[in-house]
């Protein structure tokens, strides 16, 4: 179940034209991308990819929040570099 969630993830993070840049800088640095399925992802960007710090809320209210690296969410462990 883990490696289909961070499938997902990528699959959703890989298709940019479905989602806005709401607020911020969302290629480096800190910004609020909106995706047309209604998931939201506000925090830490790296070559447009969520790294570092941040919180992704899906349409069902779910919410995982901590550290992420390209775009995959990091169960714990050191931010990365």
């Amino acid at each position: 179940m883990k490696h289909a969630a961070s499938f997902l993830l990528v699959l959703l993070f890989s298709h940019q034209a479905f989602a806005e840049c709401v607020e911020g800088d969302c290629t480096n640095g800190q910004g609020h991308m909106k995706y047309d399925d209604g998931t939201q992802y506000i925090g830490q960007w790296k070559d447009g990819m969520p790294n570092g710090q941040g919180r992704l809320t899906n349409p069902d209210t779910s919410i995982k929040e901590g550290l992420w690296s390209n775009g995959q969410f990091v169960d714990g462990g050191s931010p990365p570099e």
